[in-house]
């Protein structure tokens, strides 16, 4: 199915340079907000402008605000037709973030000119990160923006096309801004896959083809994919993930993808596990009508992984990773899963539903279970869990559960690094009192505290020395528009922070 109607294509490459006095459409350099004068480059092309830049700073119409811009039309004045100065804050604020929040304010202001097609970012030392660092934040932000995604039949299919320039002035740098440019395309990749399963409508989303995405994969990278369908599953009693399953015609998929299989014994194993409901009515739990519109997210757990495992791989990251999605969708019909059934789980343990509408959680009890094959130092599982959470992160962070010290540090430190932010919060063993059962091992819910006694539910599941439970609920959209998302659609988050995440684990 064609979705990226309009996309934007983007080839990038490197030129070095002795003047800023290029070929180009449109020129975008940067200045923090400290900045008294000039540096040496700007201000020889402010010359050729009559001192446009430094009057804009001056009379305070520029003050190098982060991802304020100031747009020049040079009037032929200078080779390019455009200069676009945008401010990246102060100095000592800079992060990757503020560049991939600039590069796509850049290209954003940029990317709808149907008639100038190149733009040249100029990439110089003293701006707060090395130069590696400056490109691959750039690129990422560009990357990123470049995203559309629709189905209208009535859009024309037209092939959109911009040519990226990082301009150096030393070849010393060189070689690695073209690693930046490569590994940054190969990551966002993945990022672009899991928003497309998300956007996608749930008639088009189903399990099938998120089992389908994950072939795909395999076909272009040396990923090792298994699906299992029906049969298989119950074949491994998943009684857990099945009663879920049962209230759709939809089959369910059990996928299963694996990254340096044949280096399990060399490499340190980590396995991520996201949760696959691709759509969620609630069961006889039945949602109401303004909280069921927007379930077709209530797979970007799975999205994530799905994603994640095609960036590691077309990395080629020194890590044996595993990814596991349960796929099915969680809806109503004569044979769903009822309130007060009694369930069991792949290891035995029985389970009362006291929702149906706390699904997510058990499928993943029979993935973390499955999990234990492979004998992992550290298991991750991520899944829009709890309304909960979302309601107390604000969209701002996901909860962060573990009481692994080393993995919590591990996935704070990649949280930074990629934005996609994480807060941690307490597992106290009183939490998981309200899911005492007097009929069965154990309550899939309670009445208040969702997101802590949710965590306390996959607990009893993932039997790991180090695990944490990932509760992205609210972040796969973005309420506060980051310039490199698209209003409305999905953001991709965890692609990027479990790949800096294997990026951390796979340094010797």
């Amino acid at each position: 199915m064609e979705t990226k109607f309009n996309q934007v294509d983007i080839k990038v490459n490197t030129s070095l340079t002795e003047t800023l006095n290029v070929d180009t459409d449109y020129l975008i350099l940067f200045l923090d907000k400290e900045s008294k004068t000039l540096p040496k480059d700007i201000s020889e092309i402010d010359a050729k402008l009559n001192n446009y830049i430094s009057t804009a700073i001056e009379n305070g119409s520029f003050s190098g605000n982060l991802s304020e811009i100031l747009k020049v039309t040079t009037l032929g004045n200078i080779k390019p037709k455009h200069v676009v100065v945008i401010g990246i804050g102060e100095l000592k604020c800079v992060t990757l973030e503020t560049f991939r929040k600039v590069g796509a304010t850049a290209f954003n202001s940029i990317k709808a000119d149907k008639k100038d097609e190149k733009i040249s970012f100029f990439l110089t030392e003293g701006l707060g990160l090395d130069m590696q660092s400056l490109a691959t934040s750039i690129m990422e932000g560009v990357d990123l923006s470049s995203y559309n995604f629709s189905l209208k039949f009535s859009e024309k299919k037209e092939s959109k096309e911009k040519s990226i320039e990082l301009l150096l002035k030393s070849s010393e740098n060189k070689n690695c801004v073209d690693k930046a440019i490569i590994e940054a395309e190969k990551n966002i990749s993945g990022v672009f896959l899991a928003r497309d399963l998300v956007n996608y409508p749930p008639n088009y989303a189903t399990p099938t083809l998120l089992a389908k995405a994950a072939e795909d994969i395999a076909k272009e990278t040396n990923l090792d994919v298994k699906i299992m369908g029906q049969k298989e599953i119950e074949d491994h009693k998943m009684g857990s993930f099945l009663s879920v399953a049962r209230g759709s015609n939809e089959e369910p998929k059990f996928i299963i993808m694996e990254h340096n299989k044949e280096k399990k014994d060399e490499y340190k194993t980590l396995v991520l596990v996201g949760k696959g409901i691709t759509f969620d009515t609630g069961g006889y739990n039945l949602k109401p009508t303004v909280g069921i519109f927007g379930m077709k997210h209530d797979m970007a757990g799975g999205a994530a992984v799905i994603g994640a495992m095609k960036s590691i791989a077309k990395l080629d990251l020194p890590v044996h990773v595993v990814g596991i999605v349960p796929a099915c969708e969680n809806k109503i019909n004569n044979d769903a899963y009822l309130p007060e059934d009694v369930i069991t789980a792949s290891d035995g343990t029985t389970i009362e539903v006291t929702n149906t509408d706390a699904e997510g959680r058990l499928i993943l009890a029979d993935a973390l279970i499955y999990a234990q094959k492979y004998k992992p130092n550290c298991v991750i599982d991520i899944a829009t869990l709890t309304g909960a959470c979302a309601m107390a992160l604000a969209g701002v962070a996901s909860g962060l559960f573990t009481e692994s010290d080393s993995l919590r540090d591990r996935l704070l430190s990649a949280a930074e690094t990629s934005d996609e932010r994480l807060w941690s919060l307490p597992m106290y063993e009183e939490m998981g009192n309200v899911l005492k059962s007097e009929i069965a091992d154990i309550k899939n819910s309670n009445k208040g505290g969702g997101v802590g006694s949710a965590s306390m539910f996959l607990k009893k599941f993932a039997k790991f020395d180090s695990w944490a439970h990932i509760d992205m609920a609210g972040l796969s959209e973005d309420p506060h528009n980051r310039p490199y998302n698209k209003k409305g659609f999905a953001t991709g988050y965890g692609v990027r922070l479990f790949v800096d995440l294997v990026r951390s684990i796979g340094k010797k």
